[in-house]
């Protein structure tokens, strides 16, 4: 990792595992925030789909995909 200057080792493999297991959930989160996100009348999906695209240019589809798909359940689920 860049980010790790330290010359331990045994710091630098915490770290990366730390690191690792943190991108693992945060990945999942990030679709719950943004689902909670849009049911905010200020912030629409529109503005959303911006964030994702500076964010993560890589797999916006994907995750914009995946919170709208979540959006339409939740909203076929209360009717």
């Amino acid at each position: 990792m860049e980010n790790v200057k330290d010359g331990d080792e045994a710091i630098k493999d915490v770290v990366v595992l730390v690191i690792v297991k943190f991108e693992k959930y945060w990945v999942e989160y990030i679709v719950v925030l943004a689902f909670d996100a849009t049911l905010d009348p200020r912030m629409k999906l529109e503005t959303l789909a911006f964030l994702f695209e500076k964010n993560y240019p890589l797999t916006r589809e994907l995750k914009f995909r995946k919170i709208k798909e979540n959006y339409i359940s939740f909203f076929f689920w209360i009717y």
